[in-house]
Protein backbone atom coordinates (compact mmCIF):
# COMPACT_ATOMS: atom_id res chain seq x y z
CA UNK A 1 0.00 0.00 0.00
CA UNK A 2 1.11 3.13 -1.13
CA UNK A 3 0.77 6.18 1.78
CA UNK A 4 -0.37 9.29 0.93
CA UNK A 5 1.63 12.36 0.25
CA UNK A 6 -0.98 14.94 1.12
CA UNK A 7 -1.02 17.06 4.51
CA UNK A 8 -2.74 15.43 7.52
CA UNK A 9 -3.71 18.05 8.37
CA UNK A 10 -4.63 21.94 7.93
CA UNK A 11 -1.47 23.36 7.11
CA UNK A 12 -0.61 26.43 5.15
CA UNK A 13 1.93 25.17 2.74
CA UNK A 14 5.26 26.64 2.72
CA UNK A 15 5.72 29.40 0.16
CA UNK A 16 8.61 29.43 -2.48
CA UNK A 17 12.08 30.23 -0.99
CA UNK A 18 13.31 33.69 -1.66
CA UNK A 19 16.68 34.10 -1.49
CA UNK A 20 18.08 37.47 -1.78
CA UNK A 21 21.57 38.84 -2.07
CA UNK A 22 21.21 41.04 1.95
CA UNK A 23 20.41 37.15 3.27
CA UNK A 24 22.81 35.72 1.47
CA UNK A 25 25.41 38.34 2.49
CA UNK A 26 24.62 37.69 6.49
CA UNK A 27 25.75 33.98 6.02
CA UNK A 28 28.89 34.95 4.32
CA UNK A 29 29.73 37.40 7.16
CA UNK A 30 28.86 34.81 9.63
CA UNK A 31 31.39 31.99 7.87
CA UNK A 32 33.84 30.34 10.65
CA UNK A 33 36.91 30.64 8.91
CA UNK A 34 38.69 27.67 10.40
CA UNK A 35 36.11 25.34 9.23
CA UNK A 36 37.23 22.45 7.20
CA UNK A 37 36.84 22.87 2.77
CA UNK A 38 34.99 19.95 1.53
CA UNK A 39 35.15 17.88 -1.82
CA UNK A 40 35.98 21.50 -3.92
CA UNK A 41 38.70 22.20 -1.76
CA UNK A 42 37.34 25.63 -1.09
CA UNK A 43 38.64 27.36 2.03
CA UNK A 44 35.86 29.08 4.21
CA UNK A 45 38.76 31.31 4.73
CA UNK A 46 38.82 32.51 0.58
CA UNK A 47 34.82 33.00 0.49
CA UNK A 48 34.73 35.08 3.45
CA UNK A 49 37.51 37.22 2.50
CA UNK A 50 35.45 37.82 -1.41
CA UNK A 51 32.20 37.27 0.18
CA UNK A 52 31.16 41.25 -1.56
CA UNK A 53 32.40 40.22 -4.42
CA UNK A 54 31.06 36.73 -4.68
CA UNK A 55 27.33 37.17 -2.97
CA UNK A 56 25.64 37.84 -6.36
CA UNK A 57 26.41 34.77 -8.23
CA UNK A 58 26.65 32.35 -5.20
CA UNK A 59 22.55 33.98 -4.49
CA UNK A 60 21.88 33.27 -8.28
CA UNK A 61 23.50 29.54 -7.61
CA UNK A 62 21.17 28.66 -4.71
CA UNK A 63 17.91 29.72 -6.34
CA UNK A 64 18.94 27.83 -9.67
CA UNK A 65 19.58 25.32 -7.16
CA UNK A 66 16.29 25.31 -5.40
CA UNK A 67 14.62 26.34 -9.00
CA UNK A 68 15.68 23.31 -10.74
CA UNK A 69 15.50 20.79 -7.32
CA UNK A 70 19.21 19.60 -8.08
CA UNK A 71 22.06 19.68 -5.40
CA UNK A 72 25.06 18.08 -6.82
CA UNK A 73 26.89 20.26 -4.24
CA UNK A 74 26.19 17.57 -1.49
CA UNK A 75 28.38 15.22 -2.59
CA UNK A 76 30.68 15.24 0.54
CA UNK A 77 33.86 13.65 1.89
CA UNK A 78 34.41 11.04 4.59
CA UNK A 79 36.73 11.22 7.32
CA UNK A 80 37.17 9.64 10.63
CA UNK A 81 37.60 10.86 14.24
CA UNK A 82 38.86 8.84 16.62
CA UNK A 83 36.48 8.71 19.91
CA UNK A 84 37.79 6.29 22.81
CA UNK A 85 38.50 2.62 23.54
CA UNK A 86 40.56 0.91 21.27
CA UNK A 87 41.91 2.39 18.17
CA UNK A 88 41.40 -0.88 16.18
CA UNK A 89 38.13 -1.20 17.16
CA UNK A 90 36.17 0.30 13.89
CA UNK A 91 33.09 1.30 16.10
CA UNK A 92 35.53 3.37 18.53
CA UNK A 93 35.20 5.66 15.18
CA UNK A 94 32.84 8.47 14.28
CA UNK A 95 32.42 9.22 10.68
CA UNK A 96 31.96 12.57 9.61
CA UNK A 97 30.89 14.06 6.20
CA UNK A 98 32.77 17.24 4.82
CA UNK A 99 30.53 19.19 2.46
CA UNK A 100 31.06 22.08 0.65
CA UNK A 101 30.96 25.74 2.50
CA UNK A 102 28.78 27.22 0.35
CA UNK A 103 26.13 24.20 0.28
CA UNK A 104 26.41 24.64 4.53
CA UNK A 105 25.44 28.41 3.49
CA UNK A 106 22.51 27.26 1.44
CA UNK A 107 21.21 25.31 4.06
CA UNK A 108 21.66 27.78 6.50
CA UNK A 109 18.79 29.88 4.31
CA UNK A 110 16.81 26.93 3.88
CA UNK A 111 16.84 26.03 7.60
CA UNK A 112 15.98 29.89 8.36
CA UNK A 113 12.61 29.65 5.51
CA UNK A 114 11.98 26.82 7.43
CA UNK A 115 11.73 27.49 11.08
CA UNK A 116 9.70 30.52 9.91
CA UNK A 117 7.23 27.79 8.03
CA UNK A 118 7.42 25.83 11.54
CA UNK A 119 7.11 28.45 13.61
CA UNK A 120 3.68 30.29 11.91
CA UNK A 121 2.03 27.13 11.91
CA UNK A 122 2.54 25.83 15.18
CA UNK A 123 4.62 22.83 14.36
CA UNK A 124 6.51 22.86 17.52
CA UNK A 125 5.19 20.90 20.46
CA UNK A 126 5.29 22.47 23.60
CA UNK A 127 7.72 20.03 25.22
CA UNK A 128 10.48 20.38 22.69
CA UNK A 129 13.76 21.72 23.59
CA UNK A 130 16.77 22.36 21.45
CA UNK A 131 17.59 23.33 18.34
CA UNK A 132 14.97 26.23 18.43
CA UNK A 133 16.22 29.76 19.32
CA UNK A 134 14.55 30.34 22.84
CA UNK A 135 14.51 26.61 23.87
CA UNK A 136 17.60 25.42 24.65
CA UNK A 137 18.46 22.57 26.47
CA UNK A 138 19.34 24.07 30.04
CA UNK A 139 15.71 25.68 29.78
CA UNK A 140 14.48 22.38 29.48
CA UNK A 141 16.11 20.92 33.08
CA UNK A 142 15.36 24.15 34.55
CA UNK A 143 11.68 23.45 33.57
CA UNK A 144 12.08 19.90 34.85
CA UNK A 145 13.40 20.66 37.76
CA UNK A 146 10.93 23.12 38.90
CA UNK A 147 8.14 20.57 37.95
CA UNK A 148 10.04 17.93 40.27
CA UNK A 149 10.24 20.58 43.38
CA UNK A 150 7.07 21.91 42.83
CA UNK A 151 5.60 17.86 42.55
CA UNK A 152 8.24 17.17 45.74
CA UNK A 153 6.41 19.91 48.07
CA UNK A 154 3.28 18.41 47.61
CA UNK A 155 3.72 15.34 48.64
CA UNK A 156 3.78 13.43 45.33
CA UNK A 157 5.95 10.99 44.12
CA UNK A 158 8.90 11.20 41.03
CA UNK A 159 9.69 8.54 38.92
CA UNK A 160 12.14 9.06 36.30
CA UNK A 161 13.13 7.06 33.13
CA UNK A 162 16.31 7.89 30.98
CA UNK A 163 16.63 7.10 27.53
CA UNK A 164 19.00 7.39 25.07
CA UNK A 165 18.34 6.37 21.37
CA UNK A 166 21.44 5.19 19.64
CA UNK A 167 22.51 6.56 16.21
CA UNK A 168 19.01 7.75 16.04
CA UNK A 169 20.18 10.77 13.63
CA UNK A 170 21.77 7.99 11.60
CA UNK A 171 18.92 5.77 11.59
CA UNK A 172 15.88 7.96 10.26
CA UNK A 173 14.10 6.20 7.31
CA UNK A 174 14.53 8.96 4.60
CA UNK A 175 11.02 7.90 2.61
CA UNK A 176 9.32 8.22 6.12
CA UNK A 177 11.39 11.68 6.53
CA UNK A 178 9.68 12.78 3.71
CA UNK A 179 6.46 11.73 3.66
CA UNK A 180 6.13 13.62 7.25
CA UNK A 181 8.11 16.72 5.28
CA UNK A 182 5.13 16.49 2.39
CA UNK A 183 2.51 16.59 5.73
CA UNK A 184 4.05 19.50 7.13
CA UNK A 185 3.82 21.64 3.47
CA UNK A 186 7.88 22.27 3.61
CA UNK A 187 8.24 23.63 -0.17
CA UNK A 188 8.52 20.24 -2.64
CA UNK A 189 11.47 21.91 -4.43
CA UNK A 190 13.41 20.99 -1.77
CA UNK A 191 13.11 16.99 -2.18
CA UNK A 192 10.60 16.52 -5.23
CA UNK A 193 13.20 14.37 -7.31
CA UNK A 194 13.16 11.89 -4.13
CA UNK A 195 9.21 11.63 -4.31
CA UNK A 196 8.62 8.81 -7.19
CA UNK A 197 11.95 7.01 -5.56
CA UNK A 198 10.08 6.34 -2.21
CA UNK A 199 6.38 5.90 -3.86
CA UNK A 200 8.36 3.20 -5.29
CA UNK A 201 10.06 1.67 -2.90
CA UNK A 202 6.19 1.10 -1.03
CA UNK A 203 4.97 -0.30 -4.39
Amino acid sequence: MVQSFGPINHIDNMPSIEITEENGLKKLNAIKTDKSPGPDQLPSRVLFEVRNENVAPLTLLFKLSIETATHDWKIGEIRVIYKNGSNANVSNYWPVSLTSVVCKIAELLIRDHIMIHFISNNLFSSKEFGFIKGRSTVLQLLHVLDTWVKNFNEGGQIDVIYTDFAKAFDKVPHCRLISKLCSYGIYDRLYGLKISYCIGVRE
